[in-house]
């Protein structure tokens, strides 16, 4: 008698696993696989994606897992599907006009784009100061530029004449 009560409680757990199987393959529904990707092709996880029926409204839900996809069964067969993903940092990119087909599963990858996100700037001042003439500095003259002096007259040695540069003096002594 035991046997037999053990193999009816096994035949009802398989029975009872087996029938939300049998349901997403019934013939009037199908399933849909979306994977999410980033502009590189690496998975995104996390993100929010709605497959809503675009005939009926009925809408569902999930979250792409550690590898970036998400499996929906037992969609109706009834109209055709839009697919909405969202993730914070991305753009929300949006794929309509899917149809399904009894009994088969769609595999659809979606990606997304990095956004920049939004950012401002506030710059606090005046205008005093500002030079309005395209002019800048002082014009010199010939004789200004020929009393310059220059190492050699090269104009690599013009960082010497800086003092934000003493390593190439000390560097150009030596030489």
């Amino acid at each position: 008698m035991k046997p037999f009560l053990t193999q009816l409680g096994v035949f009802a757990l398989l029975v009872a696993f087996a029938a939300p199987l049998a349901f997403a393959q019934s013939p009037n529904t199908a399933s849909m696989i979306v994977t999410v990707v980033d502009q590189n092709g690496a998975v995104v996880r996390g993100a929010n994606v709605a497959v809503v029926n675009t005939a009926t409204g009925a809408t569902r839900e999930a979250e792409s897992g550690e590898d970036g996809t998400v499996t929906i069964a037992a969609l109706p067969l009834t109209g055709d599907y839009k697919i909405s993903v969202t993730m914070a940092g991305f753009t929300a990119e949006d794929l309509t006009g899917l149809t399904l087909r009894a009994g088969e599963t769609s595999t659809v990858k979606v990606k997304l784009v990095a956004s920049g996100g939004q950012s401002e700037v506030t710059v606090y001042g005046t205008t005093e100061g500002v030079r309005t003439s395209p002019q800048i500095g002082v014009p010199l003259r010939t004789d200004q530029i020929n009393e310059t002096p220059i190492l050699g007259r090269k104009t690599s040695t013009l960082p010497l004449l800086n003092s934000a540069f003493p390593f190439f003096t000390r560097f150009m002594t030596i030489i």
